[in-house]
């Protein structure tokens, strides 16, 4: 067995977890009472715990058939929650949640009870693992694999549908949204979905790597849809990435025995004056964006307003020959 193909695996979904985790992470953090960054961060999440299990598994090809088991029961489980994720935040990006509300919860409840069984090691959802494509183990469904498959694939469909459907309803900025956000998803589904056709004997090669391009084609559009701007966005990932850099220069520096006290000091200080820096153009893009509707909305009422007068009018004369009638 070739190992290097793991290894190029397990880097692969080590990348799509940092895109997930950070990103859900950041739009969390902007406001944390919306429903659609709630959504939206519930769902990166998701796929940022998936990726790093997968990441650990791959890395673990070596130990033994039972512990490949194990390991294969805990990894599929946050898997069973990706498409109800997707769905739940399409439905809130849509403005239509509570129109679904039902259909929502029962997915999460019978995605919940799939996920148990997965975690308590049922040979009716995993029956066992095997040697397939590049992999030396990987999970074969059981008898439940083959609903939940239906029912997760359905969710997708729905997923879609409401989008296609949306879209003609949409305005120009809502329809660019849309179709990043079905973009993302068509390479998402052809990086991580595709991992499930293994269940089914068929040898592919799961192309993970794609599944970024759903990150950041839905970072994107869930900015665009705050309104955010694109400079904006790029200050905060470049003080993300600057943090990164600065914290594994303190750790590769401490297992180098040099003095790093300094550093430490170094990155605090960049972590505070980036966060300041960083609140502080959220604060005034938001402002912008207030200040664009109200002027959008006085650009409305200047054009309507002569109309407005003329109908107003028009009523008052109705209004005076009725009274000067009676």
């Amino acid at each position: 067995m070739d190992f290097s193909h793991i290894s190029f695996y397990a880097l692969s979904a080590l990348v799509n977890f940092f895109a997930s985790f950070f990103f859900g992470t950041f739009v969390y953090l902007q406001d944390r009472k919306n429903p659609v960054g709630k959504s939206f961060a519930r769902f990166m999440w998701t796929i940022a715990l998936w990726s790093i299990l997968y990441a650990f598994f791959l890395q673990t090809q070596n130990v033994g058939y039972d512990t490949m088991m194990v390991i294969s029961h805990i990894i599929v489980a946050p898997a069973i929650f990706i498409s109800i994720t997707a769905f739940h935040f399409i439905t809130h990006f849509l403005g239509k949640a509570k129109k679904y509300r039902k259909i929502t919860s029962f997915g999460y409840v019978i995605f919940t009870l799939f996920a148990l069984l997965s975690l308590f090691g049922s040979p009716l959802f995993i029956e066992t693992v095997r040697p397939i494509s590049v992999f030396d183990y990987w999970a074969k469904g059981g008898i439940l694999f083959h609903p939940f498959m239906v029912l997760w694939a359905a969710y997708f469909i729905a997923f879609f549908i409401l989008l296609l459907t949306s879209y003609r309803e949409s305005d120009r900025i809502k329809k660019a949204q849309i179709r990043y956000i079905l973009l993302g998803t068509i390479f998402g589904n052809l990086g991580g979905s595709s991992g499930w056709i293994l269940f089914y004997d068929i040898p592919i090669i799961p192309p993970i790597i794609v599944l970024s391009f759903l990150v950041l084609a839905y970072g994107y559009a869930i900015l665009k849809h705050h309104l955010f701007s694109i400079r904006m966005f790029a200050v905060e990932v470049l003080t993300f990435i600057i943090w990164i850099l600065l914290l594994i220069k303190i750790i590769v520096g401490s297992q180098a025995g040099q003095f790093v006290i300094f550093d430490i000091a170094i990155f605090l200080s960049v972590v505070v004056i980036g966060s300041f820096l960083i609140r502080t153009g959220v604060r005034e893009s938001r402002q912008r964006e207030m200040l664009a509707e109200l002027n959008a909305e006085l650009d409305y009422l200047n054009k309507n307003l002569k109309e407005k007068v003329a109908e107003q009018t028009k009523e008052i004369r109705k209004a005076y020959e009725v009274e000067k009638e009676a």
